[in-house]
């Protein structure tokens, strides 16, 4: 610092302020004897201006001596990891120096005159502290660094050679930047010119927190501290700086700083005045504060009460403790009242209800912390108060009965409304919710609803309140209507905003009961006319009153001349005495009317249709009995109904020619059938010895066997969901294809099992027709095949490639009874199936094959379970066989359907029948 003649501080620098622990503002201008200790300054400085005795210079110069001596030797036993700011590098890195011309001691920090060379001590002693400089250096545990303006490094420590990992040698001489990390290594020596030439600081003499490099180009976070040494005039300018590894203290800052912000609940830890240490993250959302607004603030800004409004806590000063050894500590009463308190305060200011729960710690060092956990209740208050407002809302229901209700609040605003009052008034609840309740108030008392209610509010005394008061209601249309309205107060807590529960009846049934019935029949006349079917009403006698445009259209007679008609006239004699008939019976007993029955009507020129009779009896406007007669047309009903029975006996005859999925195809796309299975299944079944055996049977005996025998066949062709492709004379063709699924090895499998039960089905049928005797011989191979239709007559589902031709000669150079396979087969299926290897055999267009005979199956068949197919499109059962009778009668009934889809497509212009439009004209099926 500097001083004038009267001991007046005029300057001082950081060191001073930190040493001191002043600030810099109430050190300025003040007389040097506040600092203490040096009363006699005065004094001191007169005799020296006096006398020109420089005692009291060096006696002072000695204690500021011995005073960095004391400096020194504390720093040496500093802790490895408190932080370090520039004054503190200062404090350390003091170096004087002697400046031959001027025979000063020039103080590095502060560039002045400590005192002239008539008060220094020796060259000797300069020399010693030099060497204690050089042992302190070196025995600091952060790393420190000389570097010139240049930023050429000229000395370091061991702690610099063991943090960074290079040897003294490789970093002498070395620029700075190389153990500078991060983005700032290109860019130390600009920042390093711009302060030599404009003095601008971005680190000298500051603290900054950046990355650091080693010199296996790991790098790690580092405090940095820079000051620089005034020197001799004219001499290189240099800088010192120290190095913290702040690697383990971020580690652990990281940690607790994860586990405080994961923490639901606000967190703070404060002293015992008050002031708070830290905060989390849900502290900062909880309360609308940014961390750096909390930190170091009193804990009173968040408490919601009369002591944050005073901005102070009453607690006992460390003197009163002291006098008074019954009165509690700091700590205990700012514990008791931080518990006492039941409401917290945003930054915006708003209050919510919380729940505080507080810790005290103490460190080992003895000073004390609190940490108090901050838990927002309000949600739960509103939740609490929301129930037991729809509480005493229900109660209040329950107490009046009337269609409409709304619950409305002390201001009127619509706080709750019904499903009626929405249906009443024509608005959606949205636009109910939170509008004033004048909204629905017609007759031109709206404008003056508010003052009612107002009114109410302060005297008690209302109009509509409490009492049935007939009015005028608005719906959103704007149209008017009458209501009785019933009015109720809810009661509530006492701190709750008043409530309103009204209920409103219409009365417009009441008053406008004729207008109603006239509306009420033009409804019904629209309902009539937009019937379908002929409708009819006729009184007891059967005279027709009234008809739509139905009956007009399908008895083709006009309004007038039906109006005149009797029911009688429109129907076959033996059809009238029916609905004789049904009204007596209905008039003079009371027995319902039948609910349909099917007759035929009379068209105006004779010819009849069927249709569909419905009766049903009501009063008459002069309470007279009349009857509503219904006719339904069933012409085209009748017409669907037969295709339908046409299109069914089609689809039986379709699913035991071409498999049901081909058949469905077909029904679709009718162009063409084509496909490619890269591995299909067939198999090749021959009677053995058919032809000689035949030639000596009757055709009906040879038919009527084959038949039975290929029925059977047929059958477990169900059984295993295979396909039968063909019967050519008495050989008996299957594949696999078409599959449901593409699975080619369990197609093998079901295949494999078909043969094997072939061979015991013969076996039975043997049994049961010993006279025939009969004996299979199977061939079965598997491989690609192209799969389709082909022609336009008699079409047939068919198979083609070269392995049904491998097949089929499987079957033709096996044995009688036996299946004979190829390698493929055994390749697919042989872990499921044993076989007997044949050998090498002959096979015509195919040279010599590898033949095995299937022998059993080695795996137990799982248990099948029946499927039902059900398509909306074609739904049928494959039948096992069909007679030649029957064949004959669907031939016919095919011819049939051609025929009525020939009538149905000239009558109509179109080329399909739609059945969605039949169904709209009132079709039904």
């Amino acid at each position: 610092m500097t001083i004038d003649e009267s001991g007046i501080i005029k300057f001082v620098n950081k060191a001073a302020v930190d040493q001191v622990r002043w600030c810099k503002e109430n050190l300025v201008g003040k007389h040097v004897k506040v600092l203490g200790g040096i009363d006699d300054s005065n004094s001191g400085i007169s005799s020296f201006r006096r006398s020109g005795s420089k005692a009291t210079g060096e006696s002072k110069g000695s204690k500021r001596i011995d005073f960095f001596d004391r400096l020194w030797q504390k720093r040496t036993e500093r802790k490895r990891h408190i932080n370090s700011t520039p004054s503190q590098v200062s404090d350390v890195l003091k170096i004087f120096v002697v400046n031959p011309r001027k025979k000063c001691l020039i103080d590095n920090m502060n560039g002045g005159s400590i005192r002239d060379s008539e008060t220094l001590t020796t060259y000797t002693d300069t020399q010693q502290r030099e060497s204690i400089m050089d042992a302190v250096f070196e025995a600091s545990l952060d790393a420190l660094f000389q570097i010139n303006e240049k930023g050429t490094i000229q000395m370091v420590n061991h702690a610099a050679v063991r943090q960074f990992g290079w040897t003294r040698e490789e970093l002498l001489g070395s620029n700075i930047r190389l153990i500078v990390g991060g983005h700032h290594a290109g860019k130390h020596d600009e920042y390093l010119q711009r302060y030599l030439a404009t003095g601008d600081t971005r680190v000298i003499g500051k603290k900054r927190e950046l990355m650091a490099r080693r010199k296996d180009l790991t790098e790690f976070p580092i405090e940095l501290a820079v000051v620089e040494v005034s020197t001799f005039l004219g001499d290189e300018r240099l800088f010192c700086g120290i190095c913290y590894d702040l690697t383990d203290r971020m580690k652990r800052e990281r940690l607790t700083e994860g586990l405080l912000n994961a923490a639901p609940d606000a967190m703070f830890q404060i002293d015992t005045t008050g002031t708070i240490l830290m905060a989390n993250k849900a502290a900062t959302e909880q309360f609308d504060y940014i961390l750096d607004e909390l930190i170091g603030n009193n804990i009173l800004i968040i408490c919601g009460d009369e002591h944050s409004e005073r901005g102070e806590i009453p607690l006992p000063t460390n003197t009163e403790c002291k006098n008074n050894p019954n009165a509690e500590g700091d700590s205990r009463s700012l514990v008791k009242i931080l518990e006492s308190k039941k409401v917290a305060r945003k930054k915006d200011g708003h209050v919510f209800p919380v729940d505080l729960t507080i810790e005290e710690v103490r460190t080992k060092t003895g000073e004390i912390f609190l940490c108090c956990y901050v838990r927002n209740i309000s949600e739960k208050k509103r939740q609490d108060r929301i129930i037991l407002k729809r509480q005493r809302i229900l109660e209040a229901i329950l107490d009046v009965t009337v269609n409409s209700m709304f619950v409305i609040n002390e201001r009127g605003s619509i706080l709750e409304v019904n499903k009626t009052a929405l249906d009443s008034f024509g608005y959606r609840r949205d636009e109910f919710i939170g509008s004033n309740v004048s909204m629905i108030v017609g007759g031109g008392h709206a404008s003056k609803h508010d003052h009612y209610l107002k009114k109410y509010m302060q005297t008690g005394k209302g109009r509509l309140i409490g009492k049935k008061t007939e009015m005028k209601a608005r719906r959103k249309d704007g149209s008017e209507f009458v209501v009785e309205l019933n009015m109720k107060e809810i009661v509530t807590d006492k701190d709750d905003e008043r409530l309103f529960v009204g209920f409103l009846r219409s009365l417009t049934q009441q008053k406008e009961f004729e207008m109603e019935l006239i509306r009420r029949q033009g409804f019904m006349d629209k309902i009539i006319e937009a019937s379908c079917d002929a409708l009819f009403v006729v009184d007891r006698d059967r005279w027709i009153k009234q008809v739509n445009e139905a009956a007009v259209t399908k008895f083709g007679m006009s309004r007038e001349n039906l109006c005149r008609c009797n029911m009688d006239w429109l129907f076959p004699t033996e059809h009238s005495e029916w609905f004789k008939h049904e009204l007596n019976q209905h008039l003079n007993v009371g027995i319902p009317f039948t609910e349909r029955t099917e007759m035929e009507a009379k068209h105006s020129d004779g010819s009849l249709f069927p249709v569909a009779i419905s009766i049903s009896g009501l009063k008459g406007p002069n309470g007279d009995d009349v009857f509503v007669i219904f006719a339904n047309d069933l012409t085209l009903t009748k017409k669907m109904t037969q295709i339908e029975v046409e299109k069914t006996a089609t689809d039986v005859l379709l699913a035991n020619v071409l498999p049901e999925s081909i058949a469905l195809k077909l029904k679709e796309d009718p162009s063409h059938i084509a496909e490619y299975h890269p591995c299909a299944s067939i198999l090749f079944a021959d009677i053995v010895g058919f032809t000689s055996m035949s030639s000596c049977m009757e055709p009906k005996q040879v038919v009527e066997m084959l038949n039975e025998l290929f029925s059977i066949f047929d059958d477990i062709v169900d059984t295993h969901e295979l396909n039968k492709i063909k019967t050519i004379g008495d050989c008996y063709m299957v594949s696999s294809v078409p599959s449901k699924a593409e699975d080619y090895y369990d197609d093998c499998v079901r295949l494999c099992d078909f043969a094997l039960d072939m061979i015991q089905a013969i076996h039975d049928y043997n049994i049961k027709f010993p006279q025939y005797s009969l004996n299979l011989r199977i061939g079965l191979n598997c491989g690609p095949v192209v799969a389709g239709i082909v022609g336009t007559k008699r079409f047939l589902y068919d198979l083609w490639g070269d392995a049904v031709n491998t097949a089929s000669r499987m079957e033709s150079s096996g044995l009688p009874g036996k299946c004979q396979v190829t390698k493929a087969v055994v390749d697919l299926v042989g872990d499921t199936f044993s076989f007997e290897s044949r050998g090498l055999i002959s096979v015509k267009g195919k040279g010599e094959m590898e033949a095995f005979f299937l022998q059993k199956r080695l795996v137990a068949r799982a248990p099948k379970m029946k499927l039902i197919h059900n398509n909306s499109r074609l739904s049928f059962q494959r039948r096992p066989s069909i007679s030649i009778a029957n064949r004959f009668a669907i031939l016919e009934s095919l011819k049939a359907l051609e025929v009525t889809l020939s009538e149905s497509t000239l009558a109509s212009g179109h080329s399909t029948i739609n059945l969605e439009a039949m169904e709209a004209e009132g079709v039904t099926f």
